[in-house]
């Protein structure tokens, strides 16, 4: 599943960011994972939509494909999570709209993360560990039917830059679920 609209891959300025002030970014062509220069780490959203997957149904892999934008080398850990909901809603520019969200217990990191050292690649070095286990959670909840949303919430250190929906929407994150 793809990533389509501006409003499912967006950004949120960190509190130790020049500004502070929570700030939703939903059209920025590009996703920093996570460090964005001046405004420090931010919190990163990527929902996707129309996951048609059977509630209960066992997950064995999933991962997020990412595709480089610019090429970054900034050693850090990105910390992934999922939004404790049956049906996750699109990101919105109210303040503190992704870091505000409630998010399950699980969590995977991303550490060691290859330099990404040419625009345009989207390989083995730009995909997430196995997340099967925060889609697991979201997908055995009583309420989950196939067709819904989710949302990862992602935060960390470090800097990898990836195409946004609206940097390039066909090179958007893509979620693979086996």
């Amino acid at each position: 599943v793809q990533i389509n609209s501006s409003t499912d891959d967006a950004e949120e300025k960190g509190l130790n960011a020049s500004s502070g002030t929570g700030a939703i970014d939903l059209t920025s062509s590009d996703i920093e994972l996570t460090n964005d220069g001046g405004d420090g780490d931010q919190f990163i959203g990527l929902r996707f939509t129309n996951i048609t997957i059977p509630q209960g149904v066992v997950i064995t892999n999933a991962y997020i494909q990412f595709t480089v934008d610019e090429t970054d080398n900034s050693p850090g850990s990105v910390i992934f999570k999922v939004e404790d909901v049956d049906n996750s809603t699109t990101f919105t520019s109210t303040a503190f709209d992704i870091s505000g969200r409630t998010t399950g217990t699980d969590s995977v990191i991303w550490s060691n993360i290859p330099a990404w050292t040419n625009a345009g690649d989207a390989g083995a070095d730009q995909a997430t560990p196995n997340l099967s286990v925060l889609v697991q959670s979201i997908v055995n909840r009583a309420g989950w039917q196939s067709g819904n949303a989710l949302n990862f919430i992602i935060t960390g250190t470090g800097q990898r830059t990836a195409e946004a929906s609206d940097g390039s929407s066909s090179q958007a994150a893509v979620l693979n679920i086996e």
